[in-house]
C-alpha cells in the first residue's frame, strides 16, 4: 500500500514513473551528460532513498496497531449484530428429545403413508374444485333462463 501511495506521489509531483526502469536509465542519462542536481531533485532523491526506512516504520506502526484487527472490523460489527439476535434463545439439553434409530424400511413405510395423504389431499381439492365449478355453472344457467 504504501509502494502504491510513493509511486502515486512521484507521478504526480515529479511526473516520473518510479516503477519503470526506463526513468532511472534517463537520471543516468542526464547525471552521465554532465546534468546538475537542483533542490527539487536533492528532495526527490532524498525521498526515494527513504522509501526502505519509512516502509518499515509504516509496518512496525501498522503491526502496533494491531492492523489485522482494522482490517477484520466490519466483519467483527457483522458478527456481534448477528450474534445479538440469538442471544436471546436459549436452550436446554434436558428438555430435547433423542428419537430412536429408524431402520430403512420404518423410514420408507413413513413416507409412503404421506405420500398417500398427499395424495389424498389432493384429490379431496380436486372433488372440491370441481364442485364449485358445477355450482358457478349452474348458478349461471339459472341467470340465463
Amino acid at each position: 500500500m504504501l509502494g502504491v501511495l510513493y509511486w502515486l506521489f512521484f507521478e504526480k509531483i515529479y511526473g516520473i514513473n518510479i516503477a519503470s526502469p526506463i526513468t532511472y536509465q534517463k537520471f543516468s542519462e542526464y547525471w552521465d551528460n554532465g546534468g546538475v542536481l537542483r533542490f527539487n531533485d536533492v528532495v526527490m532523491l532524498l525521498i526515494l532513498c527513504l522509501f526502505i526506512p519509512i516502509s518499515l516504520f509504516y509496518m512496525r506502526w501498522l503491526n502496533r496497531c494491531k492492523f489485522l484487527n482494522l482490517i477484520l472490523l466490519p466483519v467483527q460489527w457483522l458478527q456481534n449484530r448477528a450474534l445479538k439476535n440469538y442471544k436471546e434463545v436459549s436452550v436446554n439439553i434436558k428438555n430435547l428429545k433423542v428419537e430412536e434409530k429408524k431402520t430403512i424400511e420404518q423410514l420408507v413405510e413413513e413416507r409412503i403413508e404421506e405420500e398417500n395423504k398427499n395424495r389424498k389431499n389432493g384429490k379431496s381439492m380436486e372433488d372440491f374444485r370441481k364442485k364449485i365449478i358445477n355450482k358457478i355453472n349452474s348458478e349461471k344457467k339459472e341467470k340465463s333462463s
